[in-house]
């Protein structure tokens, strides 16, 4: 049993409406019901959560926005700021700034890693290793094959760069990171900022992380979502 975080498409409504059109969304898919066909996936819900939403500049008091304050206590998340929001209509929320600023960044860290590391012979990654020596000698901790990456040429010359070094800081493994090509590297970093760990669309359906290309649909999905349906971030228990 965890909290997880979904997103939740409501069509337009009344702001007070809010929670029961949530909950009307979301009762299809209650481990406690006895609904037909049955998919559980949550027991408890609360509108907010970790990853609240950034606010259009000029929006932040527009009344449609919602901010939920949690019940004083240790565990309690701190008061939103005016820039930030659980949830609205599309049109006042922010999808794109940090979007395109993880996506620059994520190219920029991309050619900075490739032009180092194409003056070295090519690497392989910890996972290679470890499938090549759990082979021979079975199952065990990654220490074992650890030193064997760390002698490759391309790893050990990460000191001399500064640029490398402070990109690859308490990186478990830079190969893997940036084994993929430039575009599918910045598009998974990039569908990553806006998604949660599931999605509810305006049709019912419930997609999760355990859907193929997940990420990918759910970046799409949001931003082509009309602009005046709602976007509201859940926590819920399952």
């Amino acid at each position: 049993m965890s909290h997880e975080l979904l997103t939740v498409c409501l069509p337009p409504m009344e702001v007070r409406a809010i929670p029961e059109g949530i909950g009307r969304a979301m009762a299809p898919f209650d481990m406690n019901g006895d609904h037909e066909p049955w998919q559980g996936e949550w027991d408890a819900w609360g509108i907010g959560g970790s990853a609240p939403f950034e606010v259009r500049p000029e929006a932040e008091s527009d009344p449609r926005l919602i901010r939920v304050e949690d019940t004083p206590g240790h565990s309690a998340r701190p008061p939103l700021p005016p820039s930030l929001c659980d949830g609205g209509p599309r049109r006042l929320l922010d999808l794109d700034t940090r979007r395109e600023a993880v996506a620059a960044r994520a190219r920029e860290d991309w050619r900075t890693w490739h032009d180092f590391a194409r003056a070295f012979p090519p690497a392989r990654t910890m996972n290679e290793l470890r499938q090549e020596f759990c082979a021979l000698h079975g199952a065990g901790p990654d220490d074992r094959f650890r030193g064997q990456f760390e002698e490759q040429e391309v790893i050990r010359a990460i000191t001399e760069s500064p640029a490398v070094l402070a990109l690859t800081t308490g990186m478990y493994d830079p190969v893997q990171q940036f084994a993929e090509p430039e575009e599918v590297h910045v598009d998974r970093l990039r569908s990553r900022v806006n998604t949660t760990d599931a999605l509810l669309t305006l049709d019912g359906r419930w997609l999760d992380t355990s859907a193929p290309s997940y990420f990918a649909f759910a970046d799409a999905y949001l931003l082509r979502v009309p602009e005046d349906c709602f976007l509201v971030r859940v926590r819920f228990h399952c």
